[in-house]
């Protein structure tokens, strides 16, 4: 129990599995002691395999609750990143990328590559306009190469990533900071 409950503790506040990667390890050494111990006369050989179901429940049910909570906020994320990257007009997704950051210093993030006829600055200014007319704080920018707004707890990067007179590739970066729920209880409007 001393092991498992802050692990479990962990997983129901922290959005990723950062612990559960050395995980295997704790069930065999807590076998392996545990059958020295009842083979020395230590403890009963009973506790030994309650102890381990135990373990193993709060593992099964730590690991099943974030993989679901995962799944769930990917989902809602790409979401939120569509509606936000089919805002000008005669665009395409030609790609989409999601990373789940690693719970702590590198936030969650949805990449869109998209293309649509006209130029970089074109897209940026229609960009710029939309976003400011909703609420977005422009950050840095780079009228050719990148500009960058922030609302609330989501930051928003558009990356030239190849233009010609005709057409234009850019990234579409959206960032999710602070804490997981913040973003499950979000309606796609307020963003």
């Amino acid at each position: 129990m001393g092991l498992c409950v802050p692990f479990f503790i962990w997983v129901l506040f922290v959005e990723h599995l950062t612990f559960f990667v050395i995980f295997p390890i704790f069930p065999i050494a807590g076998v392996t002691i545990g059958l020295v111990f009842g083979w020395m006369g230590r403890i009963p050989p009973l506790k030994v395999w309650v102890s381990l179901l135990v373990f193993t429940i709060f593992i099964v049910v730590s690991i099943g609750y974030a993989e679901l909570r995962g799944f769930l906020m990917r989902l809602q994320r790409e979401h939120a990143a569509s509606v936000l990257s089919m805002q000008y007009p005669g665009s395409t997704i030609i790609e989409q990328k999601y990373s789940g950051g690693n719970g702590m210093e590198i936030p969650p993030n949805v990449s869109m590559f998209i293309t649509a006829t006209g130029s970089f600055v074109g897209v940026a200014k229609y960009y710029d306009g939309q976003f400011g007319k909703n609420g977005w704080q422009p950050r840095a920018r780079d009228w050719s190469v990148w500009l960058s707004w922030r609302k609330g707890n989501y930051e928003v990067f558009l990356h030239n990533e190849n233009s010609n007179s005709e057409k234009v590739t850019y990234r579409l970066d959206i960032d999710f900071l602070g804490y997981w729920m913040t973003h499950i209880s979000k309606d796609i409007s307020e963003i």
